[in-house]
């Protein structure tokens, strides 16, 4: 299961099935330190499974042990031991800020004719936009220096339109204030 964006569950409460069951036998769980603490160039992540589960997978994807930054999982280490309190006030205020921001940004697009998609989880946000194409709503909000992603870039068949842009959260809360000032009608 992926619980990567676990602490960004913005509605319901999360329940992982590790709370639920002492048999791991048949679980992977996948955590990600990178988008929880929002240091994501460190791609600090790990899986909670049985080491005959880790074995097995390390046959045929080095990447779970090769190319992980030795120094950043040092560092993460050391900060978990050491400052876990202030750690998890930071998730906590983090958390905050993001639910706002998703709150303000989805209320500054709706005004300016889109529709976003409810976020269960994590900091993007998918928004319908009404134009005659992904790339036209891109470079519509380009000239007004915002930028998005199609979201045709997230399919396979990047050719074919989806109707929607997708948008980033995790932003200062200055940056969302620019966006509402030049989506202002």
């Amino acid at each position: 299961m992926d619980e990567t964006y676990q602490d960004y569950i913005w509605d319901g409460t999360f329940v992982s099935p590790l709370t639920l069951t002492d048999d791991w036998s048949s679980l992977v769980v996948l955590r990600s330190f990178s988008k929880t603490f929002a240091i994501p160039g460190w791609r600090v992540a790990f899986a909670v499974t049985t080491p005959e589960r880790v074995e097995k997978a390390a046959v045929q994807h080095d990447a779970l042990y090769i190319g992980g930054s030795t120094i950043a999982q040092y560092t993460l280490a050391a900060a978990l031991e050491q400052y876990l309190p202030e750690l998890n006030k930071y998730v906590s205020d983090l958390r905050a800020q993001l639910a706002q921001n998703r709150d303000f940004l989805a209320e500054t697009f709706r005004d300016y004719g889109m529709e976003p998609l409810p976020v269960p989880a994590t900091y993007y946000m998918l928004i319908k936009h009404h134009r005659k194409s992904d790339l036209a709503a891109v470079e519509e909000l380009l000239a007004k220096k915002i930028v998005v992603t199609p979201a045709n870039i997230l399919y396979a068949d990047q050719s074919q339109n989806t109707g929607y842009i997708r948008i980033h959260f995790a932003v200062p809360p200055e940056t969302v204030a620019e966006v509402q000032r030049r989506l202002a009608r």
